[in-house]
């Protein structure tokens, strides 16, 4: 082959450190009571299912999507594994063909090179100073037995085409799936650390929280993990089960960074990322879409950690991993389980887009409220030069320690003489001197949040009052006034005489 000829071939290789790398016995018909068959599985077996709680769920098939990607459909294993013993290090080289017959027999097309077992049916990865001389002069990546445990799997004739462009799309596609294990924890470290090599030298892998819309999804999955306001629990009412919680963040449209030719990150987001508790994107369920270009969302959805209900999940995946269908499972709690959360997910994202809870006289005199809510329910304030950033959406004091949020819509409450809209703000003050905060509502214009309040009808915008979620009123007018060393959770009233797509902006003075 022209490629394995060439003065440089190109090799495409993925390895994984500090994990368990692939031990259990060589073989497949071996099997150890209680003890993993990785190494069999992976290598031998074409697929092989099982789950563990909380787990990645069935494991050997998505490796057919390496020899797919070898021109010569030919992969070389090399795995520093964990065994009882301490670790060993393995290498074999494996091609994935066609079935085939000579002289009458049947062959299954798959090869494997490594060292003679003295049975014919087998071969046996090389091991340990073998398996190492033979990585080092097939340029693999050198492993510690002290803590470098992991796999490596080099294929030898990657059907790339332009390499610099594949690197994008691999780039694009860590991002895109395994954002959640990106994001820093309270220790200051993600829980997996990815690298992208190409010639020896590092190529950036961008932080999520720096690429729209995954700022959006980050924010809606710290959202998640925090609790309170905004997290919706998705529930099953017979039987009744927690099914697992939804979170949803919004702002305006970031600019693009375009990672590839052919993006698999949408222009707009309108998605809900589905997750097990291992926190890995099974898929993106798709929404309605806000009807201002100018602005998206992203949800997070997470199922429970039950062992009835993330089994239930995890079993409705087909082979790929990549949707939940609840027709892969028999009739039952399980497939109630995954159909009723899937609906519900839907339902609470068109909730999202479509607010509910509307109250007051004069409901049947007064346009759908859908149609209102379409217009207000998805502004947000417009940022300014400052706040250009969207992975910071807070205001903060630059003088004194202090934090506003931006306004967040609530819903809509209709009157006789036109709508109320509910924007809620979060505040805190961990300075000694008081701070002012000023709610300024404007007409949506070119989609922007203007300083208009006249309306053409002649009505006007304007705040009624600041109040808690209860309904007690804690000012009245634009004004609210925060105490030192106090926080706030309030709702800013805004009076809309007639339909009109408006929004709220904040100024604060410390």
């Amino acid at each position: 082959m022209d490629a394995l000829s060439a003065e440089t071939p190109m090799l495409l290789e993925i390895a994984d450190f500090g994990t368990k790398g692939l031990g259990g016995p060589t073989r497949a018909d071996i099997v150890e009571d209680g003890k993993p068959q990785n190494f069999a599985n992976f290598v031998r077996n074409i697929g092989a299912g099982h789950h563990h709680h909380l787990g990645g769920g069935t494991y050997g098939y998505g490796k057919t999507s390496f020899y797919k990607l070898d021109a010569a459909a030919t992969v070389i294993i090399d795995t520093l594994a964990l065994t009882d013993s301490g670790t060993e290090r393995r290498l074999i080289a494996c091609h994935l063909g066609d079935e085939f017959i000579i002289k009458g027999r049947r062959y299954t097309g798959r090869h494997w090179w490594g060292v003679s077992s003295g049975d014919p049916e087998y071969v046996e990865p090389l091991l340990d100073n073998a398996a190492e001389q033979a990585a080092a002069f097939l340029g693999l990546p050198s492993r510690s037995h002290d803590g470098d445990t992991g796999t490596t799997i080099s294929v030898l004739v990657p059907e790339f085409g332009s390499q610099a462009e594949r690197i994008r799309e691999i780039t694009e596609a860590l991002l895109w799936f395994f954002w959640p294990k990106m994001i820093e924890r309270e220790d200051g470290r993600a829980p997996i650390s990815f690298t992208v090599r190409c010639d020896g030298e590092d190529r950036i892998v961008p932080r999520p929280e720096s690429i729209p819309p995954l700022d959006l999804f980050v924010e809606a999955w710290r959202q998640l993990k925090a609790g309170g306001h905004g997290v919706q629990e998705i529930r099953c009412g017979s039987p009744k089960k927690l099914l697992g919680k939804m979170s949803i963040a919004r702002g305006f449209r970031g600019d693009r960074r375009p990672l590839s030719a052919e993006p698999v990150i949408p222009a707009t987001s309108r998605h809900v990322a589905l997750m097990r508790p291992v926190e890995l994107v099974v898929r993106y369920l798709e929404g309605p879409p806000l009807p201002h270009g100018s602005h998206e969302w992203a949800g997070v959805f997470i199922c429970d950690t039950d062992k009835e209900v993330e089994r239930a999940f995890a079993q409705s995946e087909p082979p790929a991993h990549d949707d939940w269908s609840p027709d892969n499972l028999p009739k039952g709690h399980a497939q109630t389980f995954v159909r009723t959360g899937l609906r519900r997910i839907k339902d609470a994202m068109t909730g999202f887009i479509y607010p509910s809870g509307a109250t007051g006289a004069g409901m049947a005199d007064q346009p759908p409220l859908a149609r209102a809510a379409t217009m207000l329910g998805t502004l947000v304030p417009k940022e300014s030069p400052e706040r250009s950033n969207r992975a910071s959406r807070a205001q903060t004091g630059r003088r004194r320690r202090w934090s506003v949020s931006e306004p967040a819509f609530v819903k809509l409450e209709a009157l006789e003489t036109g709508v109320d809209a509910l924007f809620e703000v979060n505040a805190q003050n961990r300075s000694s001197e008081p701070l002012v905060i000023s709610a300024a509502p404007g007409a949506v214009v070119d989609d922007d949040i203007s300083g208009e309040t006249e309306l053409p009808r002649g009505g006007k915008i304007e705040v009624v009052c600041w109040e808690t979620a209860e309904g007690v009123i804690l000012s009245t007018g634009r004004i609210q006034v925060l105490d030192p060393d106090e926080s706030l959770v309030a709702r800013v009233r805004v009076r809309i005489p007639e339909l009109a797509a408006v929004g709220l902006l904040l100024e604060v003075t410390d």
